[in-house]
């Protein structure tokens, strides 16, 4: 069996490229697995950390801002320093004006932050909602001042600390505005961001890629879990060898942490992701690649010869049958048939054969059909030089007697014998076709008077085009003859050209032209030649080639189809 399938070249070398494809695939997945994956993966997860990580900075960012410019803007409005400086109290419309401002400022972002300003004395305190006890100084001694000399005694500056406001939502950030009055007097404007709304906004982004988000506050080292309400505290209890203020990637305890700064940069964002499940499921994920390769290498290898097999066999037919159209049997067909791709195939090959056949006897018969016309078409000729001379006799006869109708019609006369009989060119230009058509009608012109008139509207770049000769003359003849011969009144051929597609219009103003006629025409029975010149047409340009019959007002138009390439191989 095995020397019968290597004795088969073609069997051989698919079996062959098939299974070294897959082989090459398995070592190549193998290796990459083992060299690359940990490498790769650690690298993907930084780079999507550092992604992830700058979308929550900017979202973040827009958040701090957004609440820093309402502080900034809250702080120099007249209602709240007169309410905190002035000598005497707010009354009761003051206030609900105050109040109104304050809570128009904090529209949609109720529930979000929580507006307290007051003096540092603590005499005048005024809130959106309830003053947190550690704001103050008459619940805890020295709580704003010991604010004041964390920050280095600047008056704007954010504090990073975790506690619960009384309305029982857990604070993470608050911002600080310090205002001093004229006088001397200083109070605090303050905005409490709840962490709720906070972790809502940025978890839109974070999308459960980071394990925890951390809030750290750069000058006193104070950090803020998001995520986890009871982490928080002093930055050194982390562990993290990292600058707070500055950006990067560090790896500690098979955590992956991000770190970015915050606008201004007084606070860092922090975020963490666990490596540890990452390197199970890609140890594990490796052990399965190396099981599963091997038994798709196996698999492949069976799969590869039954292919093999499957595929010469058509094959092996199909070249029978192509050899035997070699040696000239262009009738051969496949009679074998598959239910799959080879079906087409077959049938393709069975059509071909079918195709070539019939064009082999196509091309004979319009060979054979295309002599006939031509034929017909010069069958009423007779002897030339017989014409020539006796037309010589009556031109000269004519001149000498000063007939001048007569000379006319036999000169005309000659130039349409010359082109109709003596000429053995297949083709003319379209201008030679109407010197021809110009010669016959003005033998007409002499038979019908000043009543018969043509006009050529054809232009000069059309002229120059190829078409079979005595194509136009006998149509025009055929409106002279059916159509303005008993014609009482003016009689008028007109003859146009137009591109796309490129045809011929005769038109005259007989009006005696039908359908019927026409058809009748077409038929072999009546008009001068119109079947046969149709038939030339499609034999020189096939589809594109053809005669047609429309009424426009008084005239009938016959319009001539045919190309500027003749097709076939005559």
């Amino acid at each position: 069996m095995l020397s019968s399938f290597f004795s088969r070249r073609f069997q051989v070398h698919i079996f062959l490229s098939l299974l070294i494809t897959g082989l090459i695939q398995v070592l190549l997945l193998g290796i990459f697995t083992v060299l690359f994956s940990s490498r790769l993966i650690d690298d993907t997860y930084s780079s999507q950390s550092e992604g992830r990580m700058e979308l929550l900075v900017d979202e973040m960012n827009r958040i701090i801002s957004s609440n820093r410019e309402a502080v900034l803007r809250l702080s120099r409005n007249d209602k709240i320093l007169s309410a905190l400086f002035d000598r005497d109290y707010p009354d009761e419309e003051e206030l609900s004006l105050l109040y109104q401002g304050l809570y128009r400022n904090l529209s949609g972002k109720i529930d979000d932050v929580s507006i307290h300003f007051l003096t540092s004395d603590g005499g005048r305190i005024f809130s959106t909602h309830v003053l947190p006890s550690r704001y103050n100084p008459r619940e805890i001694e020295q709580s704003l001042t010991t604010y004041l000399k964390l920050k280095g005694d600047r008056d704007n500056f954010p504090v990073v600390d975790s506690f619960i406001n009384p309305k029982g939502d857990r604070v993470g950030l608050s911002l600080f505005r310090v205002m001093d009055d004229e006088s001397g007097q200083s109070g605090f404007l303050i905005a409490d961001l709840n962490l709720v709304p906070l972790i809502e906004a940025l978890e839109d982004i974070n999308a459960g890629f980071f394990n925890n988000i951390y809030l750290i506050d750069n000058e006193d080292y104070k950090f803020v879990s998001l995520y986890r309400e009871g982490e928080f505290g002093n930055f050194a209890r982390l562990g993290w060898n990292s600058v707070p203020g500055e950006r990067g990637i560090i790896k500690k305890d098979n955590q992956l942490i991000a770190y970015a700064p915050l606008y201004p940069e007084e606070l860092t964002l922090a975020a963490t992701l666990t490596m540890g499940t990452v390197a199970a499921n890609l140890s594990l994920l490796t052990r399965m690649i190396f099981v599963i390769s091997f038994i798709g290498l196996l698999l492949s290898s069976f799969m590869a010869y039954a292919l093999a097999r499957n595929i010469t066999h058509p094959v092996t037919v199909l070249v029978g049958a192509m050899k035997e159209m070699e040696s000239g049997n262009f009738a051969v067909q496949i009679g074998e048939f598959r239910e799959d791709e080879f079906e087409i195939l077959f049938h393709g090959f069975n059509s071909m054969s079918a195709q070539i056949g019939s064009l082999l006897e196509s091309r004979v018969a319009r060979e054979k059909e295309l002599r006939t016309a031509e034929r017909k078409a010069l069958q009423s000729q007779i002897n030339p030089h017989f014409l020539y001379n006796t037309l010589n006799t009556v031109k000269a006869i004519s001149k000498l007697k000063g007939i001048e109708e007569i000379t006319t019609i036999v000169t005309q006369l000659g130039k349409l014998l010359r082109d109709s009989i003596d000429s053995e060119e297949e083709f003319t230009t379209v201008g030679e076709s109407l010197k021809l058509v110009e010669a016959y009608l003005s033998i007409q012109k002499i038979r019908y008077g000043e009543s018969f008139n043509w006009e050529f509207l054809v232009k000069d770049s059309f002229r120059s085009l190829c078409l079979p000769r005595l194509i136009i003359q006998p149509i025009v003849e055929n409106s002279v003859v059916h159509g303005l011969e008993t014609l009482t009144g003016e009689k008028k051929i007109l003859i146009d050209a137009f591109d796309e597609p490129l045809r011929i219009t005769v038109s005259d103003n007989g009006g005696k032209l039908t359908e019927e006629l026409w058809n009748k025409a077409l038929g072999g029975n009546g008009g001068v030649g119109l079947k046969n010149i149709r038939n030339r047409l499609k034999l020189y340009y096939g589809e594109k080639g053809g005669l047609s019959f429309k009424r426009e007002g008084d005239f009938s138009v016959v319009t001539i189809y045919f190309d500027s390439d003749p097709g076939g191989d005559l």
